[in-house]
């Protein structure tokens, strides 16, 4: 993706067009692997816009970044600095605020074009500063996002579609914490997924999870089963034994060079 101007806006330019009501300081690193890690399951339905976005919540000393397409929910929080701007009747940022998701994949594309961005001492931050636009007739306009990318001396604003509504109150839908809890590869329940699928049309898995966290992970469509057997933490997994075509979708057998 080609980021060309004014989707891009490089300093110095007017950095304050509106009302500001408040602002989230985060690692531009952090930034981006919460980004990566909720983006997936953004709705690209144009009939649901405000499933189509990223929604961002200020928690304290984090901020929480929301992505659903209504059958799945994908949450990520990192750490952050937060600030509010008192503005009389400017109201404030204390609940979800949807970005576009076409923006927020812009803003990837920013992200990763910073030169030190994978590097583990990397020192730029990302702004996120929300506002109300300024008008002399009307204070309490549309809202509107911004994000500064700062490493040190300010580089460039993305401004953020934010998508009028509010967000679904996903938290209705999270299960309690259970009181036990299972630890399993990663490795072997996504590849048990991947068998399973190719059981049902489109890609449907039946699965049963058992209660205990020392009972395994069932997976279960139609005549097809799998059983995950429980690691104990810090525990490594035996390397797999077979590998799967991803294009065509026939399995291999491993030797042990290979799996090493």
């Amino acid at each position: 993706m080609t980021i060309t101007m004014p989707e891009l806006v490089l300093f110095p330019e007017d950095v304050t067009p509106y009302v500001p009501v408040g602002s989230i300081t985060v690692g531009a690193q952090d930034l981006l692997r919460a980004l990566v890690s909720v983006i997936h399951a953004a709705s690209t339905d144009d009939t649901r816009p405000i499933l189509a976005s990223v929604a961002i919540q200020p928690r304290g000393a984090a901020v929480r970044f929301v992505a659903s397409d209504n059958y799945r929910i994908a949450m990520c929080e990192i750490d952050a600095v937060n600030e509010e701007t008192a503005v009389e009747d400017a109201g404030d940022w204390r609940g979800h605020v949807p970005a576009a998701l076409d923006d927020v994949k812009r803003l990837i594309v920013v992200l990763k074009s910073i030169p030190d961005i994978r590097a583990e001492d990397c020192a730029s931050q990302v702004v996120l500063t929300l506002g109300r636009q300024d008008t002399e007739s009307e204070i309490d306009g549309p809202r509107r996002l911004d994000a500064f990318v700062d490493d040190e001396t300010p580089i460039a604003r993305l401004p953020l579609r934010v998508i009028d509504g509010l967000y679904p109150d996903y938290a209705l839908l999270i299960p309690a914490d259970p009181e036990h809890v299972g630890t399993f590869s990663a490795q072997f329940l996504s590849e048990a997924a991947k068998f399973g699928g190719a059981f049902e049309p489109g890609g449907i898995i039946r699965q049963a999870r058992a209660a205990s966290a020392l009972d395994p992970f069932v997976f279960r469509n139609g005549r097809f089963t799998e059983i995950v057997m429980p690691v104990r933490t810090g525990e490594e997994p035996a390397a797999p034994t077979r590998r799967v075509d991803p294009e065509t979708g026939e399995v291999h057998d491993i030797e042990p060079a290979d799996a090493a």
